[in-house]
């Protein structure tokens, strides 16, 4: 975050950040987060589909690859700090994801296309939001079935789409242990 107005500021007693960076080379990046003493922290981040537009037109794909990717991270990340903030069992974590403007799209792992992805005809609804809630104690080995509870909504959303549990746990795993590239 080189540029100053991107860096986190203290409003309200919370920590606060809108991080805006436009890139001609990579995806932009366009997300606001707030973190509270209190252990609420909220995330809104524009869709890498969206980001990057001398690729893909903006509100026609979503990537459920991405998706499994970025629901890991906020998962893992969660946990890690809660922990890191001294937090210990019986801490619950409760998480809750929202995509918008859905309508339209279709599914498509353009981000990898070595994953096939069965389905995925355009979503009719234009709104999904999902809830999890896991205990402090959840080892990193039960993030991929936390992911497909709250991912499965949305890919339904496409035409009844379903992946595998095993498409959750081979790229959960991939992100977790940093063999993305």
């Amino acid at each position: 975050m080189s540029d100053t107005r991107s860096h986190p500021v203290v409003r309200d007693g919370g920590w606060e950040a809108l991080i805006v960076a436009i890139n001609n080379d990579m995806a932009h990046r366009f997300e606001f987060f707030r973190l509270e003493p209190t252990g609420q922290f909220y995330l809104r981040r524009l869709l890498q589909d969206d980001a990057v537009p001398h690729r893909l037109p903006a509100g026609v794909l979503l990537d459920p690859i991405l998706m499994i990717y970025r629901m890991t991270e906020a998962i893992a990340v969660g946990i890690a700090v809660a922990k890191g903030l001294g937090w210990s069992d019986p801490a619950v974590l409760g998480f809750m994801f929202r995509w918008r403007k859905l309508k339209g799209r279709r599914l498509d792992s353009w981000s990898n296309p070595a994953v096939y992805v069965q389905g995925g005809g355009a979503a009719q609804q234009d709104e999904v939001t999902t809830f999890i809630s896991l205990p402090l104690s959840t080892p990193s080995s039960a993030i991929p079935a936390l992911v497909k509870a709250a991912a499965e909504e949305l890919f339904v959303a496409f035409d009844g789409t379903s992946l595998s549990q095993a498409t959750y746990d081979e790229q959960a795993r991939r992100l977790l242990d940093r063999r993305l590239t």
